[in-house]
């Protein structure tokens, strides 16, 4: 379900996570980083294998971390577990680039949210990553909602994160089961932080964020 258009309604429909529109103000960075940060993303081909299905499309790219003014996070300081590319966890953390794609089949069964985030060097990368999971595991079990510009709240309950290798994941649930797996690792001055969202999805977060490292070496 695309993030921020559709509602969550709690009896007989899909949640969603939160859309975001491009914003920000990163340092510049150079058109060969550039190139290497769009050249680790998968293709749609790749996702779709991932995920099941030959159904799903790229429906929004984007070039820096997304906002959108007027979001609201009740508890603020888990914004970064429960999506990924969030402005609470990335607007002061450095950052020197970044490159996203929005990939579904119909916004109902399923999304994924695939980026990549150019820090200064590998030591930038790893202490943002470092930070990410003390939050993670501060706001494991607790209930967050997030209100997007349409006003609609919408209730998820953060999942305890898990090491797998070098990535850390988690489950993020509403209450009618729709769930977005949250992974995220570095490779060397790049963080990957992806979402794999839908009623069924188990590790296609962390599958993808594998892929997108393998791509990096």
């Amino acid at each position: 379900m695309k993030r921020g258009v559709a509602a969550l309604l709690l009896i007989a429909c899909v949640a969603c996570a939160c859309a975001r529109t491009v914003a920000g103000d990163p340092r510049a960075v150079g058109n060969r980083a550039s190139s290497r940060l769009d050249l680790m993303l998968l293709s749609d081909a790749q996702i779709n294998k991932i995920m099941g299905t030959t159904a799903m499309r790229t429906y929004r790219t984007y070039t820096d971390i997304p906002v959108q003014p007027g979001e609201v996070y009740s508890t603020p300081e888990c914004a970064a577990v429960l999506f990924n590319t969030t402005v609470p966890a990335y607007g002061a953390s450095g950052y020197v680039g970044a490159r996203g794609k929005k990939i579904d089949a119909d916004g109902i069964r399923s999304e994924v949210d695939q980026a990549v985030v150019g820090f200064e060097n590998s030591s930038a990368a790893e202490t943002f990553v470092d930070a990410a999971k003390r939050a993670w595991r501060s706001c494991a079990g607790r209930n967050v909602t997030y209100t997007g510009t349409d006003g609609r709240r919408q209730p998820w309950l953060v999942g305890v994160p898990r090491t797998v290798g070098e990535i850390t994941a988690s489950d993020n649930v509403t209450p009618d089961r729709w769930t977005c797996g949250h992974a995220m690792a570095t490779r060397s001055d790049v963080v990957v932080d992806v979402d794999a969202c839908g009623y069924d999805v188990t590790d296609q977060a962390v599958d993808i964020v594998k892929a997108i490292i393998t791509v990096g070496q």
